[in-house]
């Protein structure tokens, strides 16, 4: 009869209590990246959030080893807090109910922005009405510095363009200026104030003016000249 020691004992024991070994399979560091951007792309489709994001790139940090058979992936994505730029994020693998294997993946995200376009293309000095406006999503590596936002149409309604501008590009403001509201020999209606009380008169303008430009007036009785603001569509105002 053959004897073991306690610890030999134990350790055959343990082996053939053990299941047999499941076999085991490779999943590359590609395969995971594509994994997590369909799930990504799949989540943030599924999310209604004030300021949308869109995904820029996916990247696993390395390969997994998971057992032979049918798998289910999830990604963890928080349903609040996700927010532009790089994070981590765990993409799980799960057998039967049960997680088999994780993988760390850098997630980038990029807000969605809206810029404002126009619908039609307009002469310079043609002036922009609300319906000449739309949004557009264009996608970006990085935003537009200085360009028009959905929600600043009010900044361009009213205004007159400065050059030409074509359709379906986003807009800059320092691409409009206020109409022309006086021509250079247009007779113009001058208000003179001082106080509560006023005069009013005809001149004839000597220069253009927008609103809010100071030009000079020629008095027709008088023909003396003077300087006045620009207050309106053919009318200067002089303040005392």
């Amino acid at each position: 009869m053959r004897y073991y020691s306690l610890k030999t004992a134990v350790l055959l024991a343990l082996l053939l209590a053990s299941p047999p070994e499941v076999g085991a399979r490779a999943v590359s560091r590609d395969e995971l990246s594509r994994i997590a951007k369909q799930q990504v792309s799949e989540r943030l489709q599924q999310q209604s959030t004030e300021q949308p994001l869109t995904l820029l790139a996916v990247q696993a940090v390395q390969g997994v080893a998971v057992p032979d058979g049918t798998l289910s992936w999830q990604i963890e994505m928080p349903e609040r807090n996700l927010h532009e730029g790089k994070q981590s994020l765990r993409l799980l693998a799960s057998a039967s109910g049960r997680t088999v294997a994780e993988a760390q993946v850098w997630v980038t995200l990029k807000q969605r922005d809206r810029y404002l376009v126009l619908r039609r293309a307009l002469r310079r000095g043609e002036v922009v009405r609300a319906d000449d406006l739309i949004d557009q999503e264009i996608e970006q590596q990085r935003p537009l510095v200085g360009y028009l936002l959905a929600d600043q149409a009010d900044r361009v309604v009213g205004q007159a363009a400065v050059r030409p501008l074509v359709a379906d590009r986003p807009l800059q403001m320092s691409w409009f200026a206020a109409p022309q509201a006086i021509d250079r020999g247009g007779k113009v209606r001058v208000l003179v104030k001082h106080g509560a009380m006023f005069i009013e008169t005809i001149g004839v303008a000597m220069a253009n003016g927008r609103i809010g430009d100071t030009i000079e007036v020629l008095n027709n009785k008088s023909q003396r000249r003077f300087m006045a603001q620009v207050s309106g569509p053919s009318e200067v105002t002089v303040q005392f």
